[in-house]
């Protein structure tokens, strides 16, 4: 066998190699989440949140997870008739269709000197006034796993919450301020509380779209 017959064996086998690695895949669509529930909140934000979820997902490598952009004319939460048919035009197993339910932020300032601070803090403190904000942000996602060959579909939901705690900071944020590469946004209360229901939701649909395979 030549040299040159040998390296066309190769790249023949790499590709089927390939091939079937994609083919054992599951493939999972996922449009915006529906955000309009929240006051302030635009497409941009559940554009983003959809986002999230597919980089969560990524990280399961039995997944193939793709954004999907809606028809022309569709209104979200798209019906599990409507879903079901993206998915196949899509030409993807499943497709995820999220609504937020909930995203609110709440902050209390309590007045406090440094000391009592830094305890609170980690640090040591000198003894001057300051300014205690607490701030506390609490999602509640619901989700739907939408198979494109059939309209049976699983439905869950996921909440959570996270608190920060700074000196005269104001680390008051709100889902309509929420867009897609704004690392400052994401290090916020609620960036870290969508960021960590991503993650549930990435881990739910993981486990049922592999008892649904089975």
């Amino acid at each position: 066998m030549t040299i040159r017959a040998i390296h066309r064996a190769t790249l023949l086998a790499a590709l089927a190699s390939s091939t079937l690695s994609a083919q054992g895949q599951r493939s999972v669509g996922i449009v915006p989440f529906d955000v309009t529930s929240i006051e302030g909140s635009g497409v941009e934000a559940g554009r983003v949140l959809a986002t999230l979820v597919r980089v969560e997902l990524l990280n399961n490598q039995r997944l193939l997870p793709r954004l999907i952009k809606l028809p022309e004319g569709a209104r979200l939460p798209l019906q599990t008739k409507d879903a079901s048919t993206l998915g196949r035009d899509s030409e993807v197993e499943f497709i995820v269709v999220g609504t937020v339910l909930e995203a609110s932020s709440a902050r209390s300032n309590n007045r406090a000197t440094t000391r009592a601070i830094g305890k609170v803090l980690g640090g040591a403190g000198a003894g001057v006034s300051g300014s205690l904000t607490r701030t506390t942000a609490k999602v509640t996602l619901h989700v739907q796993l939408v198979p494109s060959k059939s309209s049976d579909p699983q439905a869950f939901e996921v909440s959570e919450s996270h608190t920060d705690i700074g000196v005269g900071a104001d680390l008051h944020t709100t889902l309509g301020a929420f867009s897609a590469g704004d690392a400052g946004w994401q290090k916020t209360p609620m960036g870290k509380a969508l960021r960590d229901a991503a993650r549930k939701i990435s881990v739910e649909l993981a486990q049922r779209i592999a008892k649904m395979a089975s």
